[in-house]
């Protein structure tokens, strides 16, 4: 749908500072995407990413909600952790607290990246078929396929 990435605000800030790095933080940008879920249903999403920043780069410079940039946002799937401090935060489950996802038999990770190339395509694993098969009935997960 969005054809850029609109800038988010998290707990009112623009630019927040990395908890691990204080001279460096983020900026969070999001972009709507028509996708498929369950039973064919066509439905928008919000995707979001980070995009890091040096902060003494944004000395005097203010960021708005207003702000866009141009570029896309995708989905990279991988066998490796993303962030080495906290193996658990982009582990990919069935619904939100669901089971882990494997490919494999080892666990899938899951995160969204911004970029500028508009051809870039999903980077995405193929889900044990063992692994998906034994989400329940009361799940709400939604395996979705974007556009």
């Amino acid at each position: 749908m969005d054809k850029f990435l609109r800038v988010q605000r998290k707990d009112g800030k623009i630019i927040n500072v990395n908890a691990n790095k204080p001279d460096y933080g983020y900026v969070i940008v999001g972009q709507m995407r028509l996708v498929v879920g369950k039973g064919s249903w066509l439905k928008p999403q919000k995707l979001t990413a980070l995009m890091p920043v040096k902060l003494s780069d944004f000395d005097g410079i203010e960021l708005s909600e207003k702000d866009i940039f141009p570029g896309k946002i995708y989905v990279q799937e991988s066998l490796d952790a993303f962030e080495g401090s906290d193996p658990e935060k982009y582990i990919k489950r069935k619904g939100k607290d669901g089971d882990v996802i494997t490919h494999l038999g080892s666990p899938v990770y899951r995160k969204c990246f911004h970029t500028y190339d508009m051809e870039q395509q999903y980077e995405l694993l193929e889900s044990d078929v063992e692994s998906v098969a034994t989400v329940s009935a009361n799940s709400n997960f939604d395996e979705e396929s974007p556009l």
